[in-house]
């Protein structure tokens, strides 16, 4: 059954849905190079026929940001992230709202990438 219009949906529901744009916005600040050792990323970068989310040319490393996925777009990632991966590229995968809510542990997860 659907809420009313007026019902507001419960704290728990709120956390489970981030808008991706939310997402984004929180990683790129997590990507500000003061705070990730002088590495420069960079949004919505081409790389082939593909545009990922984030990447760090001069690393090798893409960063994207996930959300529930229907079988046939899993499958679409999975070979854009193949070719990624031909390219030279590590490929890194958050949920959006991982990178919303677990903000520390998404940085240093990329910050392990970067000294690798």
């Amino acid at each position: 059954m659907r809420p009313a219009p007026n019902d507001h949906p419960s704290p728990t529901s709120r956390v489970r849905h981030v808008d991706i744009r939310d997402a984004e916005q929180a990683l790129w600040e997590l990507l500000d190079p003061r705070r990730s050792g002088d590495r420069r990323f960079r949004r919505r970068v081409a790389i082939g026929p593909y545009v990922v989310d984030f990447a760090c040319v001069e690393a090798r490393l893409v960063v994207e940001i996930d959300r529930g996925l229907p079988a046939g777009e899993r499958d679409y990632k999975s070979v854009r992230t193949r070719f990624l991966e031909r390219q030279g590229f590590s490929v890194l995968r958050f949920w959006a709202n991982d990178v919303v809510a677990r903000a520390p542990a998404v940085r240093d997860t990329i910050h392990a990438r970067l000294l690798q």
